[in-house]
C-alpha cells in the first residue's frame, strides 16, 4: 500500500487501494491504520479521497527505495485506474505524468497533448507551455513544428521571454521558408532584449 500511497501524487480512497491491491476495504483499512500509527501515512478518514503519505519527503523516500520496476508498476497501476474513469479526459495531466514516470512516453503522448490543450483554455499558458514542451520529446517532423509554435506562444503568452525566445529560435532553425526563419530570429532576438 505505501508504494501505491507515495506514487500517487494526491489524496487516495481506501476503495482506489482496494481496486489496485486487490485486498478488501478492512484489509486496507488496517494497513492504513498501521501506515498512520507509524507515521507514514495520514487518514482524514472523511470516506472519500483522504489518505496520503504525510510528506513530501516521505513519499520521496519510499519512491527513492523502490525498484525501476516496482516504481513503474505503481505508476501504471495507477495511469490504468485512471484511465477507467467517466472523466479520464479531465485526468489528462495525471494520467500522463503517471505514464511518463512509468518510463512509458508513447502512451503518455496523447494525455499530454490533451493536458497542454486543457491548461490552454483555462489560461494556465505556463503549465500549457510545459506540457507542449513534453510533446516535443515524442513527436518530429510537421507535428514538431506545430508543437514548437505552441510551446513558444504560449510561453510568450505567459510572459516567460527568456523560455519564448529559445523555442522561436528552434523554431527559425527548423522551418524552411526563409520569411518565416527571418520572422522568429527576429520574435526570439525581441524577446531576448526585452527580458
Amino acid at each position: 500500500v505505501l508504494p501505491l500511497l507515495a506514487t500517487a501524487g494526491r489524496p487516495v480512497s481506501a476503495r482506489q487501494l482496494a481496486e489496485l491491491t486487490g485486498f478488501g476495504i478492512d484489509e486496507i483499512d488496517v494497513a492504513v491504520s498501521e501506515l498512520a500509527r507509524v507515521r507514514l501515512a495520514a487518514d482524514e478518514a472523511t470516506g472519500g479521497e483522504c489518505i496520503t503519505v504525510v510528506h513530501d519527503r516521505v513519499a520521496r523516500g519510499v519512491i527513492g527505495g523502490l525498484s525501476d520496476d516496482e516504481r513503474r508498476a505503481a505508476h501504471m497501476s495507477w495511469a490504468q485506474l485512471l484511465l477507467r474513469k467517466e472523466n479520464a479526459e479531465q485526468l489528462a495531466a495525471r494520467i500522463a505524468n503517471h505514464f511518463f514516470d512509468a518510463d512509458e512516453p508513447v502512451r503518455a503522448l496523447s494525455y499530454a497533448i490533451l493536458a497542454a490543450e486543457d491548461a490552454e483554455r483555462l489560461y494556465a499558458k505556463t503549465e500549457a507551455a510545459k506540457w507542449y514542451v513534453e510533446v516535443l520529446k515524442l513527436v518530429d517532423g510537421e507535428e514538431r513544428i506545430k508543437y514548437l509554435r505552441d510551446a513558444a506562444r504560449c510561453f510568450d503568452e505567459a510572459d516567460e521571454p527568456v523560455d519564448a525566445a529559445k523555442y522561436y529560435r528552434e523554431l527559425a532553425e527548423t522551418v524552411t521558408d526563409p520569411e518565416e526563419r527571418l520572422s522568429f530570429q527576429i520574435l526570439a532576438t525581441d524577446l531576448l532584449v526585452r527580458s
